[in-house]
């Protein structure tokens, strides 16, 4: 009965990741510049920035479009209006992970100088999304 309840061994690798930090731009020339590169959109407030139900979802967006709007359509003024948005660069971050790795091992001792090892490994166990907590800009 010993053999087969002892020598068993288990290991686990837990791996947390926070989210990197991202920038939103607003993709149109409102500045004057003659390139979009680098204009920030404006924030709406009160509009949630992450979406709910993204891992859900077909196309795994988690980015909330309606929280973003352009600074010359807000303020009503035709483009190129010379305004930057209010949004500063990297304010959010992209969903960072937890994962945990784990393996199963038997060590069977076959007499007294002979050994055999049997292994179970479960690479990404268990795998969870998570966003940071940041309260609203």
């Amino acid at each position: 009965m010993r053999g087969v309840t002892g020598g068993w061994q288990l290991f686990g690798i837990l791996s947390i990741r926070s989210g990197t930090p991202f920038l939103i731009q607003s993709g149109r020339d409102d500045y004057g510049l003659g390139a979009s590169g680098g204009q920030r959109p404006d924030l709406v407030l009160a509009t949630p920035v992450y979406l709910d139900g993204y891992r859900e979802s077909n196309t795994h967006t988690y980015i909330n479009r309606s929280a973003f709007a352009d600074p010359c359509d807000v303020r009503g003024l035709r483009r190129p209006c010379g305004i930057f948005g209010n949004l500063g660069g990297f304010n959010f971050d992209n969903p960072g992970s937890v994962y945990y790795d784990m393996s199963v091992f038997k060590n069977i001792k076959l007499g007294s100088a002979a050994r055999c090892n049997s292994a179970l490994s479960c690479s990404t166990f268990s795998t969870t999304q998570i966003f940071p907590d940041r309260p609203p800009l």
